[in-house]
């Protein structure tokens, strides 16, 4: 008998305990994903190259006109760099973007007196944002052939 009452005088404490505990968590679940919908820097999403023209203009010096499409908000968001990468990950160039391209997109830049070392026979171009950093598709470039293909992407 002396059990019943305790565990009746404890059930109704539990049940308030979970049930605001349950009310705040889902209160604050709610603020977050309010603010990941309304913030402007978050649906900007990733840069993404999504093209890449790439010339030797002497031997073993490249030129590359890349495209990047990034949904730019402003100062706050924007695509700012694109590299050129061995195939090993090593940075053999990069193209710092001055400022967002808010009313351009996709927006085409060029990079000129690359030097690609001897032996390297493709590179990768990646593109970032000053948000997510890297994580948009990439693309592969085949010197020999000058043929360019997507290689990855976290958000298609």
């Amino acid at each position: 008998m002396l059990l019943l009452k305790l565990r009746s005088q404890m059930l109704p404490r539990e049940k308030s305990h979970y049930r605001k505990f349950g009310l705040s968590l889902i209160m604050l679940l709610s603020l977050i994903l309010s603010f990941a919908i309304l913030s402007p820097a978050a649906n900007a999403g990733e840069a993404n190259v999504i093209k890449v023209r790439a010339k030797e203009t002497q031997e073993g010096v490249w030129r590359f006109n890349v495209t990047v499409r990034h949904k730019d908000k402003g100062w706050k968001h924007y695509a700012n760099n694109w590299e050129v990468l061995s195939p090993e990950g090593d940075i053999l160039a990069e193209r710092v973007l001055a400022h967002p391209h808010v009313k351009e997109q996709p927006f085409t830049r060029s990079l000129s007196g690359v030097k690609i070392p001897e032996g390297i026979t493709e590179v990768i171009i990646r593109a970032r944002d000053s948000v997510h950093e890297y994580g948009g598709r990439t693309m592969r470039v085949n010197l020999q052939t000058g043929k360019a293909s997507k290689v990855t992407s976290k958000t298609e």
